[in-house]
C-alpha cells in the first residue's frame, strides 16, 4: 500500500459512509442489553473507524493477499499502533466468544468506552468531526453464557 495524505474535503464516499457506520455500530452497541451483543458491535464499530482511516490514506495495491485491517493501520498511522494491538487482541477474544465463549459485562463496556474514543480520534485525524455523538449513558447489561443461556 502506499500512504497519501487525503484533505477532509476531498474524502471519497466510502471513507465518510465507514466512519458514519462505525458511530451507528457503536451507538447500537450502547443499547445493546447483551454484553457478548455489546462487544460484538463494539469491536465491529472499532474495525470500521480502522477502515476508514486506512482507506483514506493509502491507494490499493492490485497483488497480494488481504490483510488484516489492525496490520495495515500501524503502517499507515504509526500513532495508532498501541490502538491497533489493542483491538486486534479483541478482535481475538470477540472470536472466542463467538466460539461458544462468554464476555463479561466489564469487558464490553470497557471495548465499548475505547471504540468510541478510538473513532473520535480516527475522526479528528481525517478532519471530520463527529456531526452526532455517541450517548452518554449505556443500557445496563447482562452478561450470558452461550451454553445455556443462563446469567453470569
Amino acid at each position: 500500500m502506499t500512504t497519501m495524505p487525503v484533505p477532509a474535503s476531498h474524502l471519497p464516499f466510502a471513507v465518510t459512509d465507514l466512519l458514519e457506520r462505525s458511530r451507528v455500530t457503536l451507538e447500537s452497541a450502547c443499547q445493546a442489553a447483551d454484553a457478548a451483543e455489546r462487544h460484538r458491535e463494539a469491536c465491529l464499530g472499532a474495525l470500521r473507524a480502522a477502515a476508514a482511516l486506512v482507506a483514506a490514506r493509502t491507494s490499493p495495491v492490485l497483488r497480494g493477499r488481504p490483510r488484516s485491517v489492525w496490520r495495515a493501520l500501524p503502517e499507515v498511522a504509526p500513532e495508532l499502533g498501541e490502538w491497533a494491538a489493542f483491538f486486534a487482541g479483541a478482535s481475538r477474544q470477540q472470536t472466542l466468544a463467538d466460539r461458544g465463549g462468554w464476555v463479561t459485562v466489564r469487558a464490553a463496556d470497557d471495548l465499548l468506552r475505547q471504540s468510541g474514543m478510538f473513532l473520535t480520534i480516527v475522526s479528528d485525524l481525517l478532519g471530520v468531526p463527529l456531526c452526532t455523538p455517541l450517548p452518554e449513558s449505556t443500557t445496563p447489561a447482562l452478561a450470558v453464557s452461550r451454553h445455556d443461556g443462563s446469567g453470569v
